[in-house]
């Protein structure tokens, strides 16, 4: 009989935390959820030790100590402009892996000074990240100024694709609802004010914001790649924003 670890979950300063503790287990590795979008393998190491330790991407972790399992650092509610936008993009979530948070634009943005989880101009966002390079591309053939832009984000935080998330808002945590609501709020501001809106990733929105599905100034991007996305922008921009 091996020693596996079982967990339960506390929050502390809005943040989720698990405390390992032991279980008996047959066998010599564990699967563990983590409270990550996918089952992760940890090996055990010293069981014959009164103090069980266990392996977690290169770091060990004791029985009984409070460990975070909010993956993510970086969330990111809105980028550009929320106050006086011509154009409302909705997205669904930042991309990239939030097991390696340094990789993220946002770390370098964070070190820089320039990082903030709502509102990050979208001019900075183009120095650090070149996912936004074909936007910018657009908007400049349209003469359509990135000042007046707002894409709002689904959910903050960062996966590595919109299916590593539960796309049930009442599974998030508190930041993450809080956000949500207040994008939901931003976006029905908009529809009332008659903005043009451009769904990108546009399914989570409209189950949410049921009405954008008979507002005229929306379109759906039916695009299932990136450039066939961007072509979809370009070809509606043609038409005009005002």
């Amino acid at each position: 009989m091996g020693i596996g670890f079982g967990a339960v979950v506390a929050h502390k300063c809005g943040m989720k935390y698990a405390v390992i503790i032991p279980r008996p287990w047959s066998g010599s590795r564990l699967l563990y959820n983590r409270a990550c979008p996918k089952t992760a393998e940890h090996s055990l190491v010293d069981t014959n030790s009164p103090t069980v330790k266990f392996l977690f991407d290169g770091q060990y972790y004791l029985v009984g100590q409070y460990v975070c399992i909010d993956p993510y650092v970086l969330p990111v509610k809105w980028f550009g402009n929320e106050k006086n936008p011509r154009l409302v993009i909705l997205l669904c979530n930042p991309g990239g892996d939030p097991k390696w948070p340094k990789r993220l634009p946002e770390y370098a943005m964070q070190k820089d000074g320039v990082y903030k989880d709502a509102g990050m101009s979208l001019a900075d966002c183009l120095k650090y990240n070149d996912w936004w390079d074909d936007f910018f591309d657009v908007f400049e053939k349209h003469k359509l100024n990135p000042a007046d832009v707002l894409l709002l984000e689904f959910y903050p935080y960062h996966t590595v694709s919109s299916r590593d998330f539960s796309h049930n808002p009442e599974e998030w945590n508190d930041y993450a609802r809080a956000a949500l609501d207040s994008n939901i709020e931003i976006l029905r501001r908009y529809i009332a004010q008659g903005l043009s809106i451009f769904g990108y990733y546009w399914g989570d929105w409209l189950r949410t914001v049921p009405e954008l599905q008979d507002y005229d100034l929306f379109h759906k991007s039916e695009g299932t790649w990136k450039k066939q996305k961007i072509k979809e922008l370009d070809e509606f921009l043609t038409r005009g924003l005002d």
